[in-house]
């Protein structure tokens, strides 16, 4: 017998927690108030009021409910419209999305939502999950067979001269067509640049051009396919010699970071406020009509006032791109741009920020700063993110691996190379300066034959010595240098590893 699988309508344990506790609240508020004081029945009714609430959405939840049986060449889904089994065969089209879900700051869950279309069925099958982190995908077997049987059944189609086709895109051999009749654009394969999925989207760029030319949404039948079925067509017709990167030099735009437009006109619509209150105790103190007092609150709401507006000014025409040769970036003072191959050092620190123990944003900087030779000043990136970023994630493995790289090719040639200030890799071993109290003791060397390992817990970073419980050295992540540092270390002594 196959085990059933609830795949819609689920439902958080805190929602039956709360439907309890409401419940609880209304009764105990209903005695108070007939027996005690008249402030129980406003207990009761606040208790009533979240209990409706609560049983509304697990009304809700229940109409939803879905349940799956998986079978080794297909399915059965059962829902409060009956039961109906669906062969493998007859799954025409299918979406995969997912989404990370956080619990202060820190990556709690992940939301998997895939989609299957059929020949027999006008409305699609969604299959939704919240997936606790260290948890496996009970669907990851079947999401896999039926993803790569209509990949083989396309890429059949497109062998014998024929098209493959989903929302919003249309491929044949040669050419790709993206959007909808009538505003379709045709584009041939060799203008084809990357597709690659960001920000939810699946995204396109065409060559000589920075910026994505067109976003398809995850979503979309299909659309999580594309890549690989353009990929070996794109191959086979790309010319020798086409540039890679677009007139900037920095090639195509992955990633863009501007403050929203609701902060700048909050900021701009608050110090125009200002401005005008203070004006008008000017005004008011200049005509005799109020005292010193108005003057002088008139002048720190002035100064408050252009601050304000100023700041929104300065966020307004303020950027940040990350791409794929390179980083850009924009303020009211000019534009600069950085290579990765120029960054000599590398820094990036996340700084958790709490308001009342309730997690408000991390706060993500990073330096780069350029080799000797560029002869230019460092350029620095910071921004306020929910949780961890992906992107910037994404940029600071790129970054610091390249450097590490860099590290490794000197590290070969029998030179030490420094980490952090507190940190070196010899020809020997670790070097490091160990913390005593508050103060750095002079340096001691760690054979790599007596490494055992590191910790990396949130910002602090832990080398241990073989024979002892106690870290050697601790070091901050936000320690200059320190993650192509951290790069290295994996490419010398946990080659089988992967980085995080």
């Amino acid at each position: 017998m196959h085990d059933r699988i609830l795949v819609r309508g689920e439902l958080s344990v805190w929602v039956h927690v709360g439907r309890i506790a409401a419940a609880v609240c209304a009764v105990v508020g209903v005695i108070i108030g007939a027996a005690v004081a008249a402030c129980g029945w406003a207990l009761a009714a606040g208790g009533g009021v979240l209990w409706l609430v609560l049983e509304g959405v697990a009304w809700q939840a229940r109409r939803r409910r879905a349940w799956l049986t998986l079978h080794p060449d297909g399915i059965e889904i059962e829902d409060r419209t009956g039961q109906r089994a669906i062969h493998d065969s007859q799954v025409s089209a299918a979406a995969l999305e997912t989404k990370k879900n956080l619990a202060n700051g820190e990556l709690s869950s992940i939301t998997r939502k895939f989609t299957i279309w059929t020949e027999d069925l006008a409305k699609p099958i969604l299959m939704e999950n919240r997936l606790k982190i260290g948890k496996d995908d009970p669907l990851v077997e079947l999401i896999e067979r039926l993803l790569a049987r209509l990949q083989t059944r396309m890429e059949q189609d497109l062998a014998r001269g024929g098209t493959a086709s989903g929302d919003g895109w249309h491929l044949s051999r040669s050419a790709l067509t993206i959007g909808r009749s009538p505003n379709e654009e045709q584009m041939p394969l060799s203008e084809v640049a990357a597709i690659e999925s960001r920000d939810g989207q699946m995204c396109l760029w065409r060559r000589g051009v920075e910026t994505a030319v067109t976003k398809l949404p995850l979503s979309g039948r299909n659309v999580y396919l594309l890549p690989a079925l353009v990929r070996p067509y794109q191959a086979a017709v790309t010319e020798p010699g086409v540039a890679t990167s677009a007139s900037g030099g920095l090639g195509r735009v992955l990633f863009e970071r501007r403050t929203g437009t609701g902060t700048i006109l909050a900021l701009s619509i608050a110090g125009i406020a200002l401005i005008a209150f203070a004006a008008a105790m000017l005004v008011a103190f200049e005509r005799k009509q109020a005292d010193e007092g108005a003057l002088v609150g008139g002048l720190f709401m002035l100064a408050g006032g252009v601050f304000l507006a100023g700041m929104a000014y300065w966020l307004g025409f303020t950027g940040f791109r990350c791409h794929e040769f390179g980083v850009w970036r924009k303020t009211p003072l000019g534009e600069r741009t950085l290579r990765y191959a120029d960054v000599g050092r590398f820094q990036h620190s996340a700084v958790r920020h709490y308001h009342n123990g309730a997690y408000i944003g991390t706060q993500v900087t990073m330096r780069f700063t350029p080799l000797p030779e560029v002869g230019t000043k460092p350029m620095k990136y910071s921004a306020r993110t929910k949780g961890q970023d992906d992107d910037l994630d994404r940029l600071r493995d790129s970054v610091s691996n390249l450097i590490a790289i860099r590290m490794g090719e000197k590290f070969q040639a029998g030179q030490t190379v420094p980490w952090t200030t507190n940190l070196e890799f010899t020809p020997d071993g670790i070097r490091y300066r160990p913390q005593k109290w508050f103060q750095r003791q002079p340096p001691l060397l760690l054979p790599y034959s007596e490494y055992a390992g590191y910790e990396l817990k949130g910002a602090v970073f832990s080398i241990i010595a073989r024979g002892q419980k106690k870290a050697v050295v601790i070091e901050q992540a936000a320690a200059e240098n320190f993650y192509p540092g951290f790069f290295l270390l994996q490419m010398l002594l946990h080659r089988d590893a992967t980085p995080p």
